[in-house]
C-alpha cells in the first residue's frame, strides 16, 4: 500500500512556509487544530513556549521509493513567531532519527552576534547543558547558524540560542 511518513511540527508561529527542492518526495502541508499527543509515532519537532499553537502536518509520499532503500528529505522552513524568547529555537525530537541538521538564516539588517548549543530533558530547561554538534557554522557576519547532530536522543530538547548587537 501507500507509504507515507508524517511529521507533525507544533510551533508558537503566526505563519509558516515550506519549501523544499523540485528532486523530493512528493510532500502535503496541512494545517491542523493543535493536540498535543507526544506518544504519536510520528516525529514531533516543538517549542516548549506555553503560548498558543498552530500545528502542521507534513506528509511524504515515499511509494515511489523501494522499501530497503535510505531516503534523504530536504525541506526548508520559514518561521514567522508570534511569541516566543528572542534568541531561541529550542526543539524536541520524540522519535528516533540518524541525524538532525538545523540551517537558521538571519536577515543582514538584524545579525546574530554569538550562539551556543545547549541540550536538557524535556520540561527541565534548569538542566540546560552545552553541547558540541558534528558540526557547525557560525557565519563571519551573523547572517547563517548552522549545526548538525548525529543520533539525537528522543525527548530531549536542543535549544539554539544567540545574541543580537
Amino acid at each position: 500500500g501507500p507509504r507515507k511518513l508524517i511529521f507533525h511540527t507544533v510551533f508558537p508561529l503566526i505563519d509558516i512556509e515550506y519549501r523544499q527542492p523540485p528532486d523530493q518526495p512528493p510532500l502535503v502541508v496541512r494545517r491542523i487544530p493543535f493536540r498535543d499527543d507526544t506518544t504519536s509515532n510520528t516525529a514531533e519537532v516543538t517549542s516548549e513556549s506555553p503560548v498558543a499553537r498552530n500545528q502542521y502536518e507534513l506528509e511524504f509520499d515515499l511509494s515511489e521509493y523501494p522499501i530497503d532503500k535510505q531516503v534523504t528529505l530536504e525541506l526548508g522552513a520559514v518561521f514567522h513567531f508570534a511569541d516566543i524568547p528572542p534568541g531561541r529555537m529550542p526543539l524536541l525530537l520524540n522519535l528516533e532519527t540518524d541525524l538532525l541538521t538545523v540551517w537558521m538564516l538571519f536577515p543582514e539588517s538584524h545579525p546574530y552576534r554569538t550562539y551556543e548549543l545547549l541540550r536538557y530533558p524535556k520540561g527541565r530547561p534548569n538542566e540546560a547543558e552545552p553541547i558540541s554538534s558534528r558540526y557547525t557554522i557560525d557565519h563571519p557576519y551573523g547572517q547563517l547558524i548552522g549545526w548538525s547532530l548525529i543520533n539525537p536522543t528522543p525527548g530531549t530538547v536542543y535549544d539554539c540560542r544567540w545574541t543580537y548587537d
